[in-house]
């Protein structure tokens, strides 16, 4: 998998395990929003999806996944 992102000379951002992506992760669990659901506790999504959105701040992200739990109205 490493060398295909080589092969297309794409920059790869390793990002850390956060507190602050699992307190997010967390509170979307709590409150029942996506990708977590009533019932359906998805909080590695939530960790994902946090660090999505803080890297949107810097700069454009597309997340590509099959996961429905990530599209709108799954």
């Amino acid at each position: 998998m490493e060398n295909l992102f080589t092969n297309v000379n794409v920059e790869i951002l390793e990002i850390p395990f956060s507190l602050e992506s699992a307190n997010h992760s967390l509170a979307k669990i709590i409150a029942g929003e996506p990708p977590s659901a009533s019932k359906n506790q998805q909080f590695k999504d939530g960790v994902i999806w946090a660090d999505c959105l803080d890297l949107s701040n810097h700069d454009d992200v597309a997340l590509v996944t099959e996961d429905q739990g990530f599209y709108d109205n799954r």
